[in-house]
């Protein structure tokens, strides 16, 4: 990948909200977060600036180009209206909202808009339906396409498709102003879509759950192509070799596995339901003293740590409160038993080598180290606490499972034997072969 060109908004801008590059690749448009919502628009091959215009104050949350041949306009959506830009009016008029008009069409807001190829704009609206917007920037027509908001609006090769909150997607054909309604088609992802794409009789839907699908515009051979995280951050992540996959966790209350070979989802689960605890809901005694995070999740549903034994077939998880969560690998939704010693949330996991032993490592500046019997039962072996001065963020197992060193957000390095539950003063010294470790 090469750079082609880089531009910066000046001292005054506060981030991008929107940007969209025309068709031609010759412009850039893009409006950023400060109280006049600066419209900013560049010129990719001269390398320069052509405009720098306050586009009033309603924030604009998308931008989207026109895709007829050599028609240098594009639409921007605010959170009241949709604006039509054309920088190359002679007029010097650069911009002016969609005009409702006398028409019997009451007015709505819009969450999206996108051209087709004759540069007719189409913008999805609150009351569910699509708004045709003729080169004018007056309101032709309102196709009824939802029975709630449009979240997502394509149009591509003679095909208009809209989703909304109804978890549907609506089909018409368009031919020069002319439109038809072909279907609706129910979305298997019950999460609403936040953008849309259609090509070639395909179309591909991205949700805000972080689930992508495609079905084909006849409404038939729907796929799942992706999922991954989406609410929060993603913190865990285990690679199991021999599998050749990797198992992650994260704020949005999922459990993951990918293949690494086929680039895809293979299992998936959940770290708390009623279910998993026999219909009761979550308890815990313990004062909440968790990480930050923009989750929208419960803090006893958001993931912090991963970790997989291979003896046992478990998964060990950790949550935000601290609580330690063991599921069946070959069934997520089985529980096997939560561990509740760690007094804070834990950022580590790590099971032994021989994998008679789990490790865990909490912000409670503690490590707390449970035995494994042969019935795959868990009981606390080694508490390790009063040694780090801050919280535990990595650990690693000598290979004969004997020894532990681990560190902590101080920079502390400790070294402890696991089998005689003593740390090892001079580990920095006496531990420090590769072949140990």
């Amino acid at each position: 990948m090469t750079s082609l060109a880089s531009f910066n908004l000046g001292a005054t801008a506060k981030g991008v909200a929107a940007l969209s590059i025309s068709p031609c690749q010759r412009y850039v448009a893009a409006v950023d977060q400060s109280n006049d919502h600066t419209m900013y628009i560049y010129n990719v091959q001269r390398k320069k600036m052509l405009l720098q215009l306050s586009a009033g104050s309603d924030p604009i949350f998308n931008i989207q180009w026109s895709k007829k041949p050599n028609d240098l306009k594009f639409v921007a959506v605010t959170s009241s209206k949709v604006q039509f830009w054309n920088p190359a009016d002679a007029s010097k008029k650069l911009f002016k909202p969609g005009i409702f008009g006398n028409t019997k069409y009451e007015q709505t807001k819009f969450n999206c808009a996108v051209f087709d190829e004759d540069g007719i704009c189409y913008s999805g609206g609150a009351n569910g339906g699509i708004h045709i917007w003729d080169q004018k920037q007056d309101l032709g027509l309102v196709l009824k396409a939802h029975a709630g908001e449009i979240t997502a609006v394509a149009c591509n090769q003679g095909i208009l498709v809209s989703t909304g909150k109804d978890d549907m997607l609506s089909v018409f054909s368009c031919d020069t102003g002319e439109y038809q309604f072909l279907r609706q088609i129910p979305l298997d992802v019950y999460h609403y879509a936040s953008c849309l794409d259609v090509l070639d009789g395909k179309i591909l839907v991205g949700h805000d759950n972080g689930k992508i699908q495609t079905v084909k515009v006849d409404g038939t051979d729907k796929q799942l192509i992706n999922q991954s995280h989406f609410d929060g951050e993603a913190w865990g992540l285990e690679v199991l070799e021999e599998k050749g996959t990797f198992l992650t966790c994260g704020d949005d209350n999922m459990i993951y596995e990918f293949s690494i070979k086929d680039k895809k989802c293979i299992k998936s689960g959940k770290i708390w339901t009623f279910d998993l605890y026999g219909g009761k809901p979550y308890e815990t005694s313990k004062i909440k003293s968790t990480a930050a995070t923009m989750s929208s999740h419960p803090v006893h549903q958001q993931g912090r740590a991963i970790t997989y034994s291979k003896k046992f077939n478990h998964v060990a998880v950790s949550n935000n409160y601290g609580d330690v969560l063991i599921l069946d690998y070959n069934d997520f939704s089985k529980r096997i038993t939560t561990l509740y010693k760690p007094r804070e949330w834990c950022e580590v996991l790590a099971y032994s080598p021989n994998q008679q032993y789990l490790a865990v490592g909490s912000h409670d500046d503690s490590i707390y180290i449970y035995k494994i019997n042969d019935q795959g039962e868990y009981a606390l072996h080694y508490a390790i606490t009063m040694v780090h001065s801050s919280a535990i963020t990595g650990m690693d197992w000598s290979r004969d499972s004997r020894y532990l060193r681990a560190i902590d957000q101080a920079y502390g390095k400790q070294f402890y034997d696991v089998e005689a539950c003593t740390t090892v003063p001079d580990g920095a010294t006496s531990l420090v072969d590769v072949a140990i470790w």
